[in-house]
């Protein structure tokens, strides 16, 4: 596990990690401990990956982006047979 840097003030956080996982206390403890920070997340269900492999169960991972300049967001569309048009669909 990697420690974070206490003045990290991430502008969007990525988090993952297994279905036996607690939302909420994932939810609270991203909101305590980064304030203010876009969350986007999803779960795994054999756990996240990692430069060594499979965290395995129980495994939670974290993205932190420090950027208070960017413009971070998601989007979802249907996939059709133009990739350039559904991206640009997607991004309206």
């Amino acid at each position: 596990a990697r420690q974070v840097d206490p003045a990290c003030r991430p502008a969007f956080i990525c988090v993952f990690y297994d279905p036996v996982h607690d939302d909420a206390q994932i939810s609270a403890f991203l909101q305590q401990h980064f304030p203010g920070a876009a969350v986007m997340g999803g779960t795994s269900c054999s756990g996240v990956m990692t430069e060594a492999g499979l965290g395995g169960a129980d495994s939670i991972g974290l993205l932190l982006v420090d950027d208070p300049e960017g413009n971070y967001g998601t989007a979802a569309t249907e996939l059709g047979d133009d990739v350039a048009d559904c991206a640009e669909h997607a991004l309206r």
